[in-house]
């Protein structure tokens, strides 16, 4: 899976400490494990839940 991250999120993810920017950035990567749940009125929208913070992503299919 391709991972592209927004540049608001690279600037909230260098304001947080580390050990919490570590564990953010292994839950992105190991999608779609986790504490995923869809958000209501959105096709493709999903939140990951990592501690006191949330992800919010969207999967789409890949085009072939």
């Amino acid at each position: 899976m391709e991972v592209i991250l927004s540049k608001k999120a690279v600037k909230a993810l260098t304001a947080i400490n580390d050990p919490t920017k570590t564990r953010i950035v292994d839950g992105i990567y190991g999608l779609p494990n986790g504490d995923i749940k869809k958000l209501k009125g959105y096709t493709v929208a999903f939140r990951l839940r990592i501690g006191d913070y949330r992800v919010i992503f969207e999967m789409l299919a890949a085009v072939k």
